[in-house]
């Protein structure tokens, strides 16, 4: 099924360098074994002029392509009930009444009971796997920014920081929002286009 997010979005055109020690990892990590790929004797003995790109490579560089700067589309979770939040406290193991227990938060000068600021990470993760497979994500980390407050929705959204086609990584700024624009969380996330599924999802197909 075809995600309407992703309907009509484009990324903008970029030139991508691509060298041979790059194919080589590319090839290593998706299990080729044809040896034209990594070996430049066995190319040449094929008729290519130089160590082709497995037929899957493109796909990688769909992800390289994109340039600092450019926004991944948004995503809307919730919104965040009562029943989320007691949910979420069963399978966090996080029972703070502050969170699932209005009277609580009335008794510490809260209008009412608000989100646990891991929901609003697990949120963002939510997000992020809808752009890469999780054997991709090499590291994930968050920054609690304000209070989510109960029966809101949170809009998550992505922006390209930067990439390395040598590497094969690209890293992405990831923020949580509120009704009013305000900010709740912020992310940063680095994924790497090596592995068996290496594509970051950023167009339909």
């Amino acid at each position: 099924m075809i995600d309407a997010r992703f309907v009509g979005w484009r990324a903008a055109s970029a030139t991508v360098e691509v060298d041979k020690g790059q194919l080589r990892l590319f090839a290593l990590a998706i299990g080729e074994t044809d040896p034209v790929y990594v070996n430049e004797e066995a190319a040449h003995a094929a008729g290519h002029p130089a160590l082709p790109a497995p037929p899957t490579f493109a796909f990688c560089l769909k992800a390289l392509a994109l340039a600092p700067g450019d926004e991944l589309p948004p995503q809307t979770f919730g919104p965040i009930t009562r029943t989320v939040l007691a949910l979420y406290a069963g399978g966090s193991g996080d029972h703070n009444p502050m969170h699932i227990d209005s009277d609580f938060a009335h008794a510490a000068g809260q209008p009412d009971v608000f989100a646990h600021g891991m929901l609003s990470m697990a949120y963002l993760g939510r997000y992020l796997l809808g752009f890469c497979g999780q054997e991709q994500l090499l590291a994930f980390s968050s920054r609690f920014l304000a209070i989510t407050p109960v029966n809101t929705c949170v809009h998550c959204s992505g922006v390209m920081l930067s990439r390395d086609p040598k590497q094969g990584e690209v890293q992405l700024g990831l923020v949580a929002r509120i009704a009013g624009g305000i900010q709740t969380a912020s992310g940063h996330a680095r994924i790497s286009c090596m592995s068996g599924s290496p594509t970051l999802r950023t167009n339909s197909a």
